[in-house]
């Protein structure tokens, strides 16, 4: 259930962004308003009626809020598994740490936010790619060695 949980969400979200993103371009009052008002009116230009718009604008802050507090208290048992010493302190407090933090760097980054995640997904993409394109290389080295020397090797399925 958790996993359905968090795919369905994520996939309808991604597959919405990809949508508005593929006709972001062919719409100028789109681009108008996202220029002039920010990302929040824009889903309320995009959706219709303006009721509905705003009904799901106050539904993906929440569900915001609550992929974050997955994170949160992940990051907490995380830092509790570092050492042993570490695990004295009690999670509500390692929690509350992690959400103050993640509240400054909020604070401190609000007007540089499309140029963070640009470097980041751009980071991200290039190391994906790389390791895919790595790991992709070592299966086929690897079966086409073993075939050529009588080696059985197990493919990775």
């Amino acid at each position: 259930m958790t996993t359905l949980g968090i795919t369905i969400p994520t996939c309808i979200g991604m597959t919405a962004g990809a949508s508005v993103a593929s006709a972001f371009n062919l719409i100028p009052a789109w681009q108008e308003v996202n220029e002039n008002q920010g990302v929040g009116y824009l889903v309320q230009v995009i959706l219709y009626p303006q009721g509905f718009a705003k009904f799901i604008c106050v539904l993906l802050v929440l569900s915001g809020i609550g992929m974050n507090c997955i994170a949160i208290y992940s990051g907490a048992l995380s830092i509790q598994q570092f050492a042993r010493p570490l695990q004295r302190v009690p999670r509500f407090m390692w929690t509350a740490c992690i959400f103050v933090g993640i509240l400054l760097l909020g604070l401190a980054g609000r007007n540089h936010l499309l140029a963070f995640l640009q470097n980041f997904l751009s980071l991200l993409g290039y190391w994906y790619v790389h390791i895919s394109q790595t790991s992709l290389l070592e299966i086929i080295c690897l079966t086409v060695y073993s075939q050529e020397h009588g080696i059985l090797c197990h493919r990775l399925h």
